[in-house]
Parts: C-alpha cells; sequence; structure tokens
C-alpha cells in the first residue's frame, strides 16, 4: 500500500531533508532532529535514545525540555518499559493512556518531575539494524496520537536514522584524524624535549581531546621498593595519592604491569582487582609501559561514566603507552647519563686528590735504590704507599690496603694517611703510632671496616729498618745470598679492635738486601681458571729479576700480574713498594 502525504507533508519532508543534510555535526544533527520531530506531530516534548554497546542498554542523547540533562544518565534495558520495547521489537506503539499501560515506565518522569501522559515511540532502523528509538510525548491541546502521526514519525525516523550513521562515519572519521594527529604530535615533541614532565603534561592534554577522561596517571615502579609513584597526575586528590603508597601487587593498574597486559573495565564497582583511589570513578582502562626491557609501569584513565571506553580506544591507549614508554625511558637515559658524567667529574677531582696523596717523586737515597707504585682497580681505591721524611737520617715507609674499593675506600685510606701523619709528629714509637691511629679509625668507622698496613721507618745511615705490620701481607726481605724471610711482626689490622697492642721490629739491613712491600692486589689476582696468583710466583719473579733496579721489579711484576690474569688483572687495587740496599 503506498502511503499518501498532504501537500504540507510533502513540504515538511523537503524540509526535513534539507536540514538533516545540512550539518555532520553529531550534536548539532540530534537536536535539529528532535525539533523537528516534534514540530512534524505537535507533541509538547521528545527524546532521542542510541544503542551503547558498552552500557548494554538505550541512552538519551538528546531530551528536549528544561530538565531533559537530567535523564543523560539513565539507561534502558532492551525490552523494558516503552522505549525498550519498541527497539527490541523494532515496532512503533502508540500509548494515549500511559496510566493504564503495564509497559509505561516512570523512572524518566521521576527524575525530571514531568508528567507523560501520551507517547509516541518509533525505532530507528539503518539496514535492517535498530540503533534507537525517538519518542515523542503528550500531544499538544491533549489530543491523541494516531496512525497519520505514527507514519509521518516513521518516515521522519528512516531519514534521521541515515543522516546519523552519515554523521557517526563523519565523526568517527574526524576521530581518527584528531587521534593520529595527537600521536604524530607526540612523536614530534618527544624528539624535542627532554624534560620528563613537560612531556607527560603534553601527552596527557592530547589523551584528553580524543580519549575524554576525568582522572589521568602515569606510573612508575621503583626497582628498589617495588611501589609504584605518581609520575604526573590529573583529577585525584593529590594529599590521598601521596598518603597511600601503590604496591605493584595493587589495583588494575599493580595488575597490568605484573602480568604486562591492557586491561578495559565497564565497572570498577564490579572489579576485585580495583584499589579505591577515586570516589568519583566508574570505569578505568590501563595499558602498561615497556621500558628498559621490562614492564615498569602503566597509564591509567579513569571516568566517571560507566562504559568509557571500547578495544578501539584500548589500542589508541596502547600507542599512547608505547610513546610514554619511549618518552620515560629516553628521559631516564639522560637523566642516567646527566649522573654518570657529574659521578665521573667527582671521581675525576676524587682522584686527582688522591693522587696528590701519593709520593709524586722517589725519594734519592745515597746507597739505595727505591720506587713504588699504586693501580687502582677503579678511578679511586682503598691502597696507599708513601715516603714520609721524619728526621735527616730517617724515612718512614708506609704500605696499607683499606677494605672494600672505590670511594668509600679512598675516603678511609684518606683518614687512615691524615691520622698516620698526625700521630708520627707526636710520637716516635712505631708501635705507639698504630695502636692510636687504630683507636682513631674505630671512633670514625663502621666495626666491619678495616686496614692493613706495614709502617716502618728506615734509619739509612745505619741500615736499620725497624717495623710494625698490622695485618698486613708480609713484606719480603731477599738478602743476598737469596735467603728469604718474611716481615710478620705487628698485631692485628687497624680498627677490627679497640686498644690493641702492637709489636715493632728491628731490622738490619745489609748491602744487597732487596726488601719488597706489596697489597693483594699481587698475591690474590686471579686468572680466568680461578687460579690466584700467589706467594710463590712472587718470590719467583723477585729472585729471576734480583739484579734489576727497583723500578725494573716493579715493572717486571705488574707485568707478570697482567699476564696472568688477562681480562681479570687488577680486579683489586695493586700496590708496590722496592727498596734495594746497595
Amino acid at each position: 500500500m503506498v502511503e499518501k502525504y498532504s501537500g504540507k507533508d510533502t513540504e515538511f519532508f523537503l524540509e526535513a531533508s534539507k536540514v538533516l543534510s545540512s550539518t555532520l555535526d553529531f550534536d548539532e544533527l540530534l537536536t535539529r532532529i528532535m525539533e523537528l520531530t516534534t514540530a512534524a506531530v505537535g507533541a509538547e516534548t521528545g527524546s532521542l535514545l542510541l544503542y551503547d554497546e558498552r552500557r548494554g542498554g538505550l541512552v538519551f542523547e538528546v531530551a528536549l525540555g528544561e530538565k531533559g540533562e537530567q535523564v543523560q544518565g539513565i539507561v534502558i534495558a532492551p525490552g523494558r518499559g516503552i522505549s525498550g520495547k519498541v527497539f527490541a521489537q523494532c515496532t512503533p506503539m502508540i500509548v494515549n493512556d500511559t496510566g493504564v499501560d503495564v509497559d509505561f515506565g516512570s523512572e524518566v518522569d521521576h527524575a525530571t518531575g514531568f508528567t507523560t501522559h501520551s507517547i509516541l515511540c518509533v525505532p530507528l532502523i539503518y539496514r535492517d539494524r535498530t540503533i534507537g528509538v525517538i519518542d515523542v510525548i503528550n500531544k499538544s491541546g491533549g489530543r491523541p496520537f494516531d496512525e497519520a502521526d505514527q507514519r509521518l514519525m516513521q518516515s521522519l525516523a528512516d531519514l534521521t536514522a541515515m543522516a546519523i550513521e552519515n554523521s557517526r562515519l563523519y565523526r568517527r572519521a574526524k576521530q581518527e584524524e584528531r587521534e593520529k594527529q595527537s600521536l604524530l604530535e607526540v612523536a614530534k615533541r618527544i624528539n624535542s624535549v627532554l624534560e620528563l614532565d613537560q612531556i607527560l603534561d603534553m601527552i596527557g592534554d592530547s589523551m584528553h581531546d580524543v580519549m575524554h577522561y576525568d582522572a589521568l596517571a602515569f606510573y612508575l615502579v621503583d626497582p628498589a621498593t617495588q611501589n609504584v609513584r605518581h609520575l604526573i597526575s590529573r583529577g585525584f586528590d593529590l594529599d590521598q595519592v601521596s598518603t597511600l603508597p601503590l604496591k605493584i601487587s595493587d589495583g588494575i593498574v599493580g595488575w597490568c604491569i605484573r602480568h604486562g597486559e591492557s586491561a578495559v573495565v565497564p565497572d570498577v564497582w564490579t572489579d576485585p582487582r580495583y584499589h579505591n583511589t577515586r570516589a568519583e570513578t566508574r570505569s578505568e582502562i590501563v595499558a602498561p609501559l615497556f621500558i628498559g626491557g621490562q614492564w615498569r609501569g602503566a597509564i591509567n584513565l579513569e571516568s566517571n561514566r560507566p562504559a568509557a571506553w571500547n578495544l578501539h580506544e584500548l589500542d589508541l591507549l596502547k600507542a599512547f603507552a608505547g610513546q610514554v614508554s619511549v618518552t620515560i625511558e629516553k628521559a631516564l637515559l639522560y637523566q642516567e647519563s646527566i649522573e654518570k658524567k657529574k659521578l665521573e667529574q667527582e671521581l675525576s677531582v676524587a682522584f686527582r686528590i688522591q693522587q696528590s696523596l701519593l709520593p709524586q717523586n722517589q725519594p734519592l737515597l745515597p746507597g739505595y735504590d727505591l720506587a713504588g707504585t699504586n693501580i687502582s682497580s677503579e678511578m679511586v681505591g682503598g691502597d696507599y704507599y708513601d715516603f714520609i721524611t721524619i728526621t735527616d737520617n730517617q724515612l718512614g715507609i708506609v704500605i696499607s690496603d683499606v677494605s672494600g674499593k672505590g670511594i668509600p675506600a679512598a675516603l678511609i685510606m684518606a683518614s687512615f694517611r691524615a691520622s698516620l701523619l698526625a700521630e708520627i709528629r707526636n710520637n716516635y714509637a712505631i708501635r705507639t703510632i698504630m695502636a692510636k691511629v687504630g683507636n682513631l679509625l674505630r671512633e670514625s668507622f663502621e666495626s666491619h671496616l678495616f686496614v692493613t698496613a706495614v709502617y716502618g721507618v728506615l734509619d739509612f745511615e745505619n741500615r736499620i729498618f725497624t717495623y710494625s705490620n698490622a695485618g698486613h701481607n708480609w713484606p719480603i726481605l731477599i738478602r743476598e745470598d737469596r735467603s728469604i724471610r718474611f716481615l710478620k711482626e705487628g698485631g692485628l689490622p687497624l680498627c677490627v679492635l679497640g686498644d690493641v697492642i702492637y709489636h715493632e721490629r728491628r731490622l738490619q739491613l745489609r748491602s744487597g738486601d732487596i726488601l719488597v712491600f706489596y697489597t693483594d692486589g699481587v698475591s690474590e689476582a686471579f686468572n680466568g681458571g680461578g687460579e690466584e696468583f700467589g706467594v710463590e710466583r712472587l718470590l719467583s719473579i723477585l729472585l729471576s729479576n734480583y739484579e734489576l733496579p727497583a723500578q725494573s721489579i716493579i715493572d717486571k711484576i705488574v707485568s707478570a700480574v697482567d699476564d696472568f690474569g688477562g681480562s681479570k688483572s687488577h680486579t683489586d687495587d695493586l700496590t708496590l713498594v722496592v727498596l734495594k740496599v746497595g
């Protein structure tokens, strides 16, 4: 049967077609649709509802009237009420007396304070698919809606459905263009700025333009504590989040980081993983951040609306997460490079200071050949040797080794040197000097730290060497006849116990004697097979190079240790002092 319309109706459809094709702006289009619809049938008001897959029902896109906005949060399930029934059955419905209709639900009237007497509802159908419904309410003058109103409404609904789908396609294309533009803009800024907070703020702005969140946070795991800290956040109570440390085991964010997986949560109230830090939040979307070869953070968006995001937006968030991961990794590497450069500068200063504490020249003693060397396994270390003028005919010789390496060992070494020089000025007895230095160090440092040392005084006119050994590697004395003696007398390492008694020993030197002081960087050097260099190898080198000058003997020892250890040589500080008696 061909439907007949009056000339007035025909003019209306022409005007409606013109209006519906005049804009692709979605919100403007829907408002015009409802204004056309209510005018077409002479209704007091009306509403347009579209099906939302994320929320599982019909939602009010437009509701005319002063209180129309109050129904925006209402979701009508398919089959429920007149609108839900029309949607589910894809059939128009006229109810001219809602007071006696069992299908009528008064939820909307309660929300708005409006009274619905009569209603005409038609489905919006596009290509055999129902996408929503249009309601018109209370025909003016109290008249009933009739079949002519229904035919007019259904014809208008067909035009409307097509216009809505065209507008959706346009909106989707514009949205995708905005998303691409946002991602491109972020990529450009990443390559031009290294201030992390500045970049993340900019990314947060770009994400808000395309994902419309109510709260955002970028999280990063602290490897030391496994706490998840906020890099930046928006929409959260800052006092609350700062006083609630988030563990990697907590919440949807922690779950995503632990598993390296993204998550879309339509309703956080029904998700047992949710860690409540924001009372208004109804839905959440999270993507993990892959930084430095591991999952180390996350982007978290929260919305006050349930089911605010879908899988397409999850893909978009993953794309942002990839850029944020690159941003954070670059910023961390940049920060590490700054800190490394600063540390290198500090180590360079420390190295120069430490080198200034070592002898700058070898003493020239008539009748003696004296040389020493120090090679640190790191830029600075805990080995120390020195030649100290005591009197016109006496020279102090000291070699020491601090437990540990690097800057801590260097600091203790400097403290040992200062204490030793101070006590040398106040005392002549070597055993007293060693005891007092040990007590001073014990007062200044933790008990698990210690210093081994040999300190002796060479009376070079009388060829007497008086020494005390505080737990150090035994110096080696080789006589002209190649007999060997170790210098053991002394006591415990310094700083191990308080008030230790040290012994000293006088040693008469003879022409042709060689006295060798060394640290464990020589004897305890290891090769790739885990074999130790040992004292026996050191003795063999000394005996086979007995005739060489002191510096040449040192060079032979260092070369032998290098050859023995290969890539593992100098894993500990190495120090040598050689004294030859002419």
